[in-house]
Formats: C-alpha cells, structure tokens, sequence
C-alpha cells in the first residue's frame, strides 16, 4: 500500500514539475515581438530603444523600450 502511494506521489511530482517548466517557457516568450527586421533597426534609429543585448550564440536581440520601460526579445535570423 504505502509502495503505491509512494508511486502516486512521484508522478505527481513530475507532473508538477513538467507543467512548471511548461509555464516558464512560455512566459520568456511571451515578451517577443513579431516584427521585421527592418522595423528593429527603425526602432533604434529613432532612438526607441533605451538598451539592447545581442547574444550571438543564440541570436537574440533583448531591448528595452523608452517608452515602457519593458524588456522585450527579437530573434535575430
């Protein structure tokens, strides 16, 4: 009896956790833009853009915005 609970338990747990790892991932995507790359480069012409990080291993682009404050991701091709 206290095997199958045991069982029970671990699923559970790992369940937890996967739907965790789920609602991370997505929350870090949801900040990404759907815009062209030439509407990027406007945006920084124009002086839009407060700070921005290009990590090259990845190819993204993390930006804050000036007139948010918020940081927002582009991926780069």
């Amino acid at each position: 009896m206290r095997k199958n609970l045991k069982n029970v338990l671990l699923y559970l747990g790992i369940a937890v956790v996967l739907i965790l790892a789920i609602v991370f991932v997505s929350s870090a995507t949801e900040n990404t833009e759907k815009m062209k790359y030439s509407e990027m480069i406007s945006l920084i012409k124009e002086n839009k853009v407060s700070e921005f990080e290009l990590n090259l291993y990845s190819a993204v682009l993390t930006y804050i915005k000036r007139d948010d404050g918020k940081t927002y991701r582009f991926n780069v091709a």
